[in-house]
């Protein structure tokens, strides 16, 4: 636990690294691109974002580790956080709920 709490204030207090800093500006790019709403969040030392598949169905996957201080690999990805699946659940249905009144009006 005491290992948590130095990563929230070594990383997050002290603003992101530069790394991390990149990655989220270029993720925050790809969807102002596609018109979308972007969001980014930690979850269990993990720094997430949304991105959006050619369906512009919402996902959000970890993009770097506050714990390893690194960008996190995709193609290693095995686990993703109770927090990021509601969060894209809830966006998810938010998108589907705003289709839904556009397609009314």
């Amino acid at each position: 636990m005491q290992e948590i709490e130095e990563i929230k204030k070594s990383k997050i207090v002290g603003g992101l690294s530069g790394e991390a800093k990149q990655l989220v500006d270029k993720f925050s790019r790809t969807a102002k691109e596609k018109g979308k709403p972007f969001t980014d969040f930690e979850s269990e030392g993990l720094l997430y974002v949304t991105v959006y598949d050619e369906n512009n169905l919402v996902y959000c996957i970890p993009i770097f580790s506050f714990k390893d201080n690194k960008k996190v690999d995709f193609k290693k990805i095995e686990y993703i956080s109770e927090d990021a699946k509601r969060i894209e659940n809830i966006l998810r249905n938010s998108n589907e709920k705003k289709k839904e009144i556009e397609k009314d009006y």
